[in-house]
């Protein structure tokens, strides 16, 4: 009997280690990984976040 993985999503306040066991899990389990923190700043962009922005609304 085999089974195929689908996704593993991490979900956890900022460094937590979500990206850390990301990466050992998908070693572990011989399946490819993205962490947001590789992808977040193009989003960024894409959505117009403005830093400055959200540090005044903080």
């Amino acid at each position: 009997m085999s089974r195929k993985i689908s996704d593993i999503i991490l979900i956890g306040p900022i460094s937590t280690g979500k990206s850390t066991i990301g990466r050992l899990l998908a070693q572990k389990l011989g399946i490819p990984q993205c962490s947001m923190d590789d992808v977040r700043l193009d989003y960024y962009k894409e959505i117009n976040y403005d830093e400055e922005l959200a540090k005044e609304i903080r």
